[in-house]
């Protein structure tokens, strides 16, 4: 996919979504399916053109590498918890945690889309043959050049480049995520080699639950489940081969970090801590 085909797809969209009139609730379901559609296009565009939907760059410079197509791959995975997470929440949850829940399920299943997307672009399986989690440590050089393997910690400066912002961000709210001055833990279960995932007893015990029992160990487990997922893109937004990936994984994390916040105030309105470590 060229860089003039990524630019076609805004206004292709946009007229698209002209043709419907957000009226009663039909009309809002299709009109926030056009929505939806936009926002994987567009993604997917991106990253098909490098990043840069102005950078006409030869195809050869947008081939993802094992960073790019693992993330993408796990990601995927670690989201389809979140979401059926959050997919409880309607029928079990308090007003408050309910808003939490959509929001978290809304953007995730786009970015599960898009991540999709850039599986289905490079001919790559939705699902990894093998574990989970080998993509890390794999730093490849940028299709840029000027990002990837940036690091705060050794002299790069946040302000140059995207990814380092994210990185920033992250380290600056840090602090939020731990309790009692430890480190969240990022493991639950038999899931512990996807960093923060619930373990299968854990997502039985949140079914069972309702009203404010609910909200508190869906606030624990999301709280968690967000802690290993900003590892996973703060990993990705620092050693993707492609901008566009590493520019989605900091989205990404800074979206979770950001809820990760709510939540935190929203468990301490509960008088509830942050789960300990297993």
């Amino acid at each position: 996919m060229s860089a003039a085909r990524a630019e076609s797809v805004v206004p292709a969209v946009g007229a698209a979504a002209g043709t419907i009139r957000p009226t009663g609730r039909r009309g809002r379901v299709a009109f926030a399916a056009v929505v939806v559609a936009a926002l994987i296009a567009i993604g997917v565009a991106l990253v098909a053109s490098g990043g840069d939907a102005h950078e006409h760059a030869p195809a050869a410079a947008s081939a993802p590498g094992p960073v790019d197509i693992g993330f993408s791959q796990d990601m995927i995975v670690h989201h389809q918890q979140a979401v059926t997470m959050a997919q409880l929440a309607p029928t079990r949850a308090t007003p408050g945690v309910r808003a939490i829940a959509n929001g978290i399920a809304t953007t995730q299943l786009v970015e599960i889309g898009t991540m999709q997307g850039w599986l289905g672009l490079w001919e790559k399986p939705i699902v990894a043959a093998g574990p989970p989690m080998t993509w890390m440590g794999h730093a490849q050089a940028a299709d840029d050049d000027s990002c990837a393997g940036h690091s705060t910690h050794s002299g790069g400066s946040a302000g140059t480049c995207p990814e380092a912002s994210a990185d920033h961000h992250m380290a600056t709210t840090n602090h939020s995520m731990t309790s009692g001055g430890h480190a969240m833990p990022t493991t639950g279960g038999p899931a512990a080699a996807m960093p923060g995932m619930a373990s299968q007893t854990e997502m039985n015990r949140l079914s069972g639950l309702r009203g404010r029992a609910f909200d508190r160990l869906f606030l624990q487990l999301m709280l968690r489940h967000h802690q290993g997922g900003i590892q996973m893109a703060g990993e990705a937004s620092r050693t993707a081969r492609l901008r566009g990936v590493r520019l989605a994984a900091a989205n990404e994390a800074r979206d979770q970090v950001e809820e990760s916040g709510l939540m935190l105030v929203m468990l301490k309105g509960l008088k509830a801590q942050p789960l300990a470590s297993p």
